[in-house]
Parts: C-alpha cells; sequence; structure tokens
C-alpha cells in the first residue's frame, strides 16, 4: 500500500483487489505511476483475476498520460487473467465521466462505470 496525500493518489493492493484514490497532481506524475506500473505488473502475475476500483477524485494531465499507460498494461494482461475495472466518478464531474467512458471503449476487459449520486 502507498499511502496518498493532497497530491498524490493512494494505491492499495489487497489480494486481487487494487484500489486507487485521491488526486493525482505530483511535480513528476512519471515516477509515481512508473513505479505504480512496475508494482501491478507484478502483482497481476500472483493473483488469479484483478479489480481495479479508480475512486480518483482528480489527476492533471501528465498523470491522465501515465493513466493511458495502466490500461495498457491491463489490455496486454486480459487474456491471461480476469481483469474488471471499475471507474467510479461523481455524477457532477463531466470530465471524469468522459475520460472513463474513452477508456471503457478501449478497454479490451470489463470496464464499469460506477456513479456517485451526491445526496443533497
Amino acid at each position: 500500500m502507498t499511502e496518498g496525500s493532497e497530491e498524490l493518489p493512494k494505491f492499495e493492493f489487497n489480494n486481487d483487489v487494487v484500489i486507487i484514490s485521491g488526486k493525482s497532481i505530483p511535480f513528476d506524475a512519471k515516477k509515481v505511476w512508473s513505479a505504480f506500473a512496475g508494482l501491478l505488473e507484478i502483482h497481476i502475475q500472483n493473483v488469479g483475476e484483478l479489480t481495479i476500483n479508480f475512486k480518483m477524485d482528480y489527476f492533471n494531465t501528465s498523470s491522465s498520460m501515465y493513466l493511458t499507460e495502466i490500461f495498457k498494461i491491463l489490455n496486454a494482461n486480459y487474456y491471461k487473467k480476469k481483469i474488471v475495472v471499475n471507474w467510479f466518478y461523481d455524477e457532477r464531474d463531466f470530465s471524469m465521466e468522459d475520460l472513463g467512458e474513452f477508456h471503457q471503449e478501449r478497454a479490451k476487459f470489463e470496464f464499469n462505470m460506477v456513479k456517485k449520486t451526491i445526496k443533497k
């Protein structure tokens, strides 16, 4: 598990579930996301199936570019393992919804859009 901060996402590896949450606005997005990508590739080899819950509140453009690399890793492994991505987004956050739909269209694995309803 990698603890998040105001600028860094939190990465939790719980057997066959990986949770990515918080914000990603690091100074060096390559360092943060490349480290996660390396851990993810190892983790994929050690589980029978994998569910990734993306619960990000926000990420900047450079983080978004590396997120695409994460999905390339998942696409490269979907035929070896059952992979499921759950993309959580706030019902009022259209940019997060659009980005999720962008990745969903390109995913070779199960990709679920999960709308979080804001209670009034």
